[in-house]
């Protein structure tokens, strides 16, 4: 991790976790709210790191300008302007003038350098020509914005935004100046059904997360067939839709394809999808079979285990700690 260069984090705890593993430029990529959460993004840039933080309101830059004055530090700042999300951001022209002329009166203490224009919903909008479209309104307001920063005389050499679903798009405008893909170091059944401008599902990542799970129960005699394992809410999220059934822990093709359903916290359930069904040759996997699940949503998913066991094959190369792990800053 030493040798990453601009890591985006959503939480405090996710930079705090970055900086112990030496990862010194710091992007908090949400707004945040609260004092004693600045003070601890400033102990991060007494030790060196580079931090970067994201306002849409006149208080949280308040709050953020008086620890670095406190404190005897200096953060860089962005304005979030909502693109089209109705998330976090600012909505018009006038409100970023209005924040990035704050920020600049606190200077040295914060520094104006840009915005964030970030469109999450985006990232899972299916048909290409459809999130083209979407994406060069985003393009375009980022730019409007711009323009009229400068024209004001303030800073903006950084516009960021752009995730997995569409950081090509982002990239290749010549307006943005970064983009901030993560969930492709991981991929996930609900991002694999995105389509690429060829209209086949993309295929610029692989998958290589999965959750390992076991075969607790089956009824074969059932109308329909199932097989109960023992990964449900507790395991994987549904958010986004359910897990994918892989294969078996040995990579191995299940000889009939199954779909998962929401059994509980502590179950889901396996059905022969209807393809299977319509074949009446049925099979399922004995009691005992270790599976792979490909969850719906990488992120909330990792979020509820403490480690991850990287492996190549037949062999565990390494288990890595989920440091940042957790509900909230």
């Amino acid at each position: 991790m030493a040798q990453t260069v601009g890591l985006c984090c959503q939480k405090v705890s996710e930079a705090e976790a970055m900086f112990t593993k030496g990862v010194m430029d710091l992007f908090l990529s949400n707004e945040i709210y609260g004092i004693e959460r600045y003070e601890r993004m400033a102990v991060l840039r007494k030790g060196g790191a580079t931090v970067t933080l994201t306002f849409d309101t006149v208080e949280t830059v308040a709050q953020a300008a008086k620890v670095a004055q406190t404190q005897g530090v200096d953060f860089r700042a962005l304005v979030e302007v909502n693109v089209g999300q109705d998330r976090c951001g600012v909505d018009t022209v006038d409100e970023v003038l209005e924040l990035a002329k704050m920020i600049e009166s606190y200077a040295p203490h914060l520094e104006m350098m840009g915005i964030q224009a970030y469109h999450g919903a985006a990232q899972h909008i299916r048909n290409y020509d459809e999130k083209k479209k979407v994406i060069a309104g985003v393009v375009d307001k980022a730019k409007r914005v711009r323009d009229e920063l400068v024209k004001h005389g303030l800073n903006c050499q950084v516009i960021t935004g752009g995730g997995t679903g569409t950081y090509l798009l982002e990239a290749a405008n010549g307006v943005f100046t970064e983009v901030q893909p993560g969930s492709y170091l991981f991929n996930d059944a609900d991002y694999a059904k995105n389509l690429g401008e060829d209209g086949e599902f993309v295929r610029e990542w692989k998958q290589s997360l999965y959750v390992l799970t076991t075969v607790m129960s089956t009824n074969v005699k059932a109308a329909v067939p199932r097989a109960v394992v023992d990964a449900g809410t507790k395991a994987v999220s549904l958010d986004s839709g359910s897990p994918l059934v892989h294969t078996l822990i040995d990579g191995k093709k299940l000889p009939t394809t199954l779909e998962y359903y929401n059994g509980g916290d502590e179950h889901g359930i396996l059905k022969p999808n209807q393809n299977a069904l319509n074949t009446h040759k049925l099979e399922l996997p004995a009691l005992g079979s270790k599976l792979l699940l490909i969850p719906g949503h990488c992120d909330p998913t990792i979020n509820m285990y403490d480690h991850i066991v990287g492996y190549r094959g037949n062999r565990v190369e390494h288990v890595w700690e989920i440091e940042a792990r957790g509900p909230g800053n």
